[in-house]
């Protein structure tokens, strides 16, 4: 009697579209890596803190150092945001070093995206020498988006003034800017006092026939 053989079954292809990365894959996953586990951390030890609040109230009620708003209700708030800033403090560092990385490789979408949350209300914070702005209206200006690059650049220059990055955008502005008619003038005089290109007066007066 010949073999039976069952149909195979065609394998099922999603139709979901796939999710797009929000700088890249490989900086999503470290991002997110760091997210999580600071995030945990600090969720463990809200949950912790909370526990500990209620079971010291309910045992001293009428003690102000263990009831909502007192000392040990403080501390334990404190306890639980100290992981969510280091969070917040690597990832930050981490998209600072991406944002590097993608501007060494022309990558200029990719480096505007890890760069672009240093931007953002409450994030800013985080850019403590004007670095990461400064490289964002880089990346932002071969995007095609000069005005948000204005305002980066306006940031390191107003808030981050005196540090590397504020003096190399002063000295670009300096190099850029349009030079006056004083300016050119200066420029085309010698130390002699003549104008440059003119011959001396000496000169001139040689050349010239004398009329009588």
């Amino acid at each position: 009697m010949p073999a039976i053989f069952a149909p195979r079954s065609k394998p099922q292809v999603s139709s979901k579209p796939p999710v797009a990365p929000i700088i890249s894959a490989e900086a999503d996953r470290a991002i997110f890596a760091i997210l999580k586990r600071y995030g945990f951390m600090a969720f463990t030890l809200a949950v912790l803190s909370m526990a500990f609040d209620i079971i010291l109230s309910s045992r001293y009620p009428h003690d102000k150092l263990f009831r909502q708003g007192g000392l040990i209700y403080d501390i334990s708030v404190v306890a639980w945001l100290i992981p969510f800033y280091v969070g917040q403090t690597k990832q930050s560092a981490l998209r600072l070093d991406f944002g590097r990385k993608y501007l060494a490789e022309a990558r200029w979408k990719e480096a505007a995206a890890a760069l672009g949350s240093f931007a953002e209300f409450g994030q800013k914070s985080f850019d403590r020498t004007g670095e990461a702005h400064y490289l964002l209206a880089q990346a932002l200006d071969r995007t095609g988006k000069k005005e948000r690059a204005e305002k980066a650049r306006q940031f390191v220059t107003k808030y981050r003034s005196g540090t590397p990055w504020a003096e190399k955008l002063e000295s670009v502005a300096r190099n850029s800017a349009p030079t006056s008619a004083a300016q050119v003038r200066r420029k085309s005089i010698d130390p002699t006092g003549e104008l440059v290109g003119r011959k001396p007066a000496a000169a001139q007066s040689k050349g010239k026939r004398r009329r009588f």
